[in-house]
């Protein structure tokens, strides 16, 4: 059942997904810390914090949005948006890194956090 034509896709773009989440969340934390990085006038420490909070605001504010938009539209169309979303978030982040510009990082989390926020919902739906 698990390798099954119809799942095994699923299967694969959710590990995936959550392992983007987790990669990006911790490597703009070694990022911030081992470059003494200061956004908005905060430390290292404080903006470490805040990046666990960026990343986890998006399931507070649209939790119940995704999960109407699940409802009534076809899983599959979700999951091809909220899958391309993805590779232009992480195209956001290649540019945030190449020019090491910290707030790009904490925005790209933040659309992390709500592409989560948007595929959650329609793979439990499934």
């Amino acid at each position: 059942m698990f390798l099954s034509k119809r799942f095994f896709p699923l299967f694969v773009t959710q590990f995936l997904g959550a392992f983007n989440d987790n990669l990006l969340k911790n490597a703009i934390v070694i990022l911030i810390t081992f470059k003494g990085a200061t956004v908005w006038g905060l430390g290292p420490a404080q903006i470490v914090t805040l990046a666990g909070g960026i990343f986890i605001v998006p399931f507070f504010l649209f939790s119940a949005t995704a999960g109407q938009l699940s409802d009534v539209h076809d899983k599959s169309v979700i999951a091809r948006w909220v899958k391309i979303s993805e590779i232009l978030i992480m195209a956001i982040v290649g540019v945030g890194v190449a020019v090491m510009h910290f707030e790009l990082l904490l925005f790209a989390l933040f659309l992390m956090g709500v592409h989560s926020t948007f595929f959650g919902p329609m793979k439990y739906s499934i």
